[in-house]
């Protein structure tokens, strides 16, 4: 099995670059929270892909029956208390009318064994290392 690798570096002040594959991504904090909005923040990237990947497994079960047209719309609510973390998140598939009960059942359970979905279902091992040798900026 091979790793994937993603880096990410400081922008100033709170924005990030996160490249992944090539692709270029900007996270940031609003500006009401010290960052300058330049980017969804980590935590709605992390909803996002959930979402995402929700939509991604839906609609490839779709297209093997003849439907290609998958959406979703998503919330998410932080906890309340300690450890700050995503509390619950909701999301909300948006499906052809014309499905029957079987394929609508079928397209949810899809959606509900994504890959991200699986991980928060089973966590996996995090490891937090560090290497020195990045150069102060004043």
């Amino acid at each position: 099995m091979s790793k994937s690798t993603i880096a990410i570096r400081s922008l100033g002040s709170e924005a990030l670059e996160v490249t992944i594959r090539g692709h270029r991504l900007i996270l940031d904090q609003p500006a009401g929270q010290g960052g300058a909005d330049l980017g969804p923040t980590p935590t709605e990237l992390f909803v996002a892909a959930l979402a995402a990947c929700s939509v991604h497994y839906s609609r490839a079960y779709l297209r093997r029956h003849d439907h290609e047209d998958v959406g979703a719309e998503c919330g998410f609510r932080m906890s309340e208390g300690a450890p700050h973390r995503v509390a619950e998140i909701d999301i909300t598939l948006e499906l052809p009318d014309n499905l029957d009960e079987q394929r609508l059942s079928s397209a949810l359970r899809a959606a509900s064994h994504c890959t991200v979905h699986n991980s928060l279902a089973v966590p996996p091992v995090t490891r937090l290392t560090y290497r020195r040798g990045l150069k102060a900026t004043a």
